[in-house]
């Protein structure tokens, strides 16, 4: 789990490095954005550009 501190003024880009052992089919990674503590329902949709997702990585990458 990685966890972020809202900025003060300014946007925040957030990476996250994925690897995988083997090359054999396809891996499916999937990924939930989700507010914590006393203020976890003001994160919204309106705030970032996505709440979840999925990263596909391809055989043979």
């Amino acid at each position: 789990m990685c966890q972020v501190v809202e900025p003060d003024a300014s946007p925040l880009e957030v990476r996250v490095p994925l690897s995988r052992e083997g090359t054999s089919g396809q891996a499916v990674i999937g990924w939930t954005l989700q507010g914590n503590g006393t203020n976890a329902a003001s994160v919204t949709s309106g705030d970032v550009r996505a709440m979840s997702g999925s990263v596909v990585m391809e055989s043979g990458m």
